[in-house]
């Protein structure tokens, strides 16, 4: 029985797309050099967009945006898919649609380029398969 997974994208640094896996989504997410599931970033060739949302301003929701780095324009409820995804598994920075299976690795991503928005809390870097690079307490 096929069950959803929901998972979530960093997006042009300020914004979080929650997806939905498909039936015939198929990711990486079973390689070899996963040190922490919820933390690691994967890869996938299709995923169904269900929101969009802004990392800092959690009342800012927004149904569109274009991703110059896939060239890709992510809609709430459409499904978006890699032209280009790469099946070799073991790979982590290939092509396909990267993703996080928890928010908070793909909130802190990228969130040093402007973390002089964050008012507290704490700021952690991951490695591809999710080991703990850095943390920091705001």
């Amino acid at each position: 029985m096929y069950l959803p997974k929901f998972i979530a994208r960093f997006l042009c640094k300020e914004y979080i797309i929650t997806f939905e896996t498909l039936q015939d989504t198929i990711t990486n997410e079973s390689r070899a050099n996963v040190y922490s599931h919820n933390t690691a970033i994967f890869r996938a060739n299709k995923l169904k967009v269900l929101s969009i949302d802004n990392k800092i301003d959690l009342n800012d929701s927004i149904k569109k945006i274009y991703s110059y780095e896939d060239n890709i324009t992510y809609t709430v409820g459409t499904t978006v898919v890699s032209l280009k995804y790469d099946p070799r598994i073991n790979y982590i920075y290939t092509d396909g649609l990267t993703y996080f299976t928890t928010k908070k690795p793909a909130f802190d991503y990228k969130t040093n380029l402007y973390k002089n928005k964050l008012v507290s809390g704490t700021y952690c870097e991951w490695f591809g398969g999710g080991e703990l690079k850095y943390k920091k307490k705001y």
